[in-house]
Parts: C-alpha cells; sequence; structure tokens
C-alpha cells in the first residue's frame, strides 16, 4: 500500500521545495504539483515528490488522521494515552504554525 504525507512548504527553488513533516523531519522534493507553490502551503508527498497542494481544511482533515495513527501506535508500544497524544502533539506542532507566505 502507498500513501502520501501531509508535509509544510518552508523553502522554494526552483523544483525543490524544502518541507517541514513534523517533529524536526524536513526534507527536500520534488514540486511537481499542478498549483504552483509559496512558503507556507500544505502539501501531500508521495515518494519524495510533492503532487498536490492543500487547502488549509483538506490539511487539517488528514492531519487529524495521521494524529490519531499516531497516537494510536504509541499506546500499542505501551505508552499512556495521555503521554502519547502530548509526546505526538509536541513532534506535530511546527505544522500548525500560523501560514507565513513569501
Amino acid at each position: 500500500m502507498c500513501w502520501a504525507v501531509p508535509a509544510r512548504v518552508l523553502e522554494i527553488n526552483d523544483m525543490i521545495a524544502k518541507v517541514d513533516f513534523g517533529g524536526g523531519t524536513i526534507r527536500e522534493v520534488l514540486a511537481a504539483t499542478p498549483e504552483e507553490l509559496s512558503v507556507g502551503d500544505y502539501v501531500l508527498v508521495h515518494a519524495g515528490v510533492a503532487i498536490s497542494r492543500l487547502s488549509e481544511q483538506e490539511f487539517l482533515e488528514s492531519f487529524t488522521y495521521y494524529r490519531d495513527i499516531a497516537v494510536q501506535l504509541e499506546i500499542d508500544a505501551g505508552v499512556s494515552k495521555r503521554k502519547a497524544e502530548k509526546d505526538v502533539d509536541r513532534s506535530l506542532k511546527g505544522l500548525l504554525s500560523v501560514k507565513s507566505k513569501g
């Protein structure tokens, strides 16, 4: 099964975008979306390629699902629900910061 992961665009240099997946995970990806990207945009990344720009609402909806999965994985590993939620929220905090166009 393949899936795309949401991220926030930090920088753009020609066809390369530096994106933040949260928790300090920053990667360079090929910016191959049909839409023009700007710093602060949210994108879906699959196999090192930004394939689609997301509206803030779409990002928040998908973000909720990924957060729930991450929390459940922590719980399955023996972490309490409260600690799992705190750890995941801290890790993903950067993705929810205010968008800065530039």
